[in-house]
C-alpha cells in the first residue's frame, strides 16, 4: 500500500480561494466545497490533505484504517486530544497520522458541547471558523474554563488559526464581542481583507514543537486580525514570507503553549515528535 505523499501547497492553496460568502461559513456545511467533493472520485478525495472536516471521529478511525500501517504506529505512550466539531475541523490528515506514528493516541473532543477536556497529556486546536458559531463557544464556559486551567498547569497545547482566535480573550464578529478563553491577552477581530499567503521563516525561541534555529514554511489563511496584544507577547516565528499575528511574527506562546496563524505541515519534519515528547514529558510529572 502506497503511502500519502505530501500535498502540493500550490493546488492546496487554489483549492482554499473561496469568496468571502462561502469562506465564512464553517467547512462542513460550505456549498463550494460540497459541490467541489461531489465532482471529485473517491481516489481524488482521499488525496485532498488541506481543509478536508472530520465531522466524527469515526470519519479519522476509517481514514486510518486506509492508510496508517500497523507496522507504522508505536505502541501509544501519550494521549492527545484534538478539538473536532463544527468550529474546528481544519487539519492536514497528515499530522494526525504523525501523532499516532510517534506514539500518541488521538481522541476528540468538542469545545462547543463537551463540558470539560477528556484526560490527556496535550492539546490540539485546529483551524475553522470559531467567530460563525463564537456565541456557543462564549456560552461554554466549563470547556473554557478547562482549557485555560489546563493550560495554566503547563499542559502541551498546539494550536492554528482558529485555535489561536480561540483562546485569545474575545472574537468580534459582526457587531457582537464573544468572550473566548483568554489564554492570551489579546482581542480578535473579523477583518474584510482576506490573507492567504506562503508563509516562511526562522524559529526565533525554542517552543513547543522545535528549538531555536530551525526553519520553517507553511501557509496561512484567515479573515481575522489579533488585536489589543500585549507589549510583552512572546513569539516563536519569525517570518520572512507571510504576514503572521504581528510585524512578521508568528507562534503565541504563554506557559506551554504555542499558537499561530501558519498551518504547518508535520509529515517529513520532526514536529510532531517534538509534540508528542513534550506530551510525554508532561504525563510523566
Amino acid at each position: 500500500m502506497d503511502i500519502p505523499t505530501p500535498p502540493n501547497l500550490e493546488e492546496d492553496l487554489s483549492f482554499l480561494k473561496v469568496n468571502k460568502e462561502d469562506a465564512q461559513i464553517p467547512i462542513p456545511s460550505s456549498k463550494f466545497l460540497q459541490t467541489m467533493y461531489q465532482n471529485l472520485s473517491d481516489t481524488e478525495i482521499e488525496k485532498k490533505t488541506i481543509g478536508r472536516p472530520f465531522e466524527h471521529e469515526r470519519a479519522y478511525d476509517s481514514y486510518c484504517r486506509w492508510y496508517v500501517l500497523p507496522t507504522q504506529l508505536k505502541k501509544p505512550k501519550t494521549t492527545i486530544c484534538i478539538a473536532l466539531d463544527k468550529s474546528f475541523n481544519f487539519y492536514y490528515h497528515d499530522n494526525l497520522d504523525a501523532l499516532k506514528r510517534e506514539g500518541a493516541r488521538i481522541k476528540f473532543f468538542s469545545p462547543i458541547y463537551d463540558s470539560k477536556l477528556p484526560t490527556c497529556d496535550g492539546l490540539y486546536i485546529g483551524g475553522g471558523f470559531p467567530e460563525i458559531l463564537s456565541d456557543l463557544l462564549e456560552k461554554n464556559q466549563k470547556m473554557k474554563k478547562s482549557i485555560k486551567n489546563a493550560a495554566e498547569n503547563n499542559i502541551p497545547i498546539y494550536a492554528e488559526c482558529g485555535g489561536l482566535m480561540y483562546l485569545t480573550r474575545s472574537i468580534s464578529y459582526g457587531n457582537k464581542k464573544h468572550q473566548m478563553v483568554g489564554l492570551f491577552d489579546a482581542e480578535t477581530r473579523m477583518d474584510k481583507k482576506m490573507k492567504l499567503n506562503y508563509t516562511k521563516g526562522k524559529i526565533s525561541s525554542n517552543c513547543l514543537i522545535s528549538p531555536k534555529s530551525n526553519t520553517l514554511q507553511g501557509h496561512e489563511f484567515h479573515y481575522s486580525e489579533i488585536d489589543i496584544l500585549s507589549n510583552d507577547s512572546k513569539f516563536a516565528y519569525a517570518l520572512s514570507i507571510g504576514e503572521g499575528i504581528k510585524n512578521k511574527q508568528d507562534g503565541l506562546m504563554e506557559y506551554n503553549t504555542l499558537a499561530s496563524y501558519m498551518h504547518l505541515y508535520f509529515d517529513h519534519s520532526k514536529y510532531a515528535k517534538n509534540f508528542v515528547q513534550n506530551c510525554i514529558k508532561f504525563s510523566k510529572r
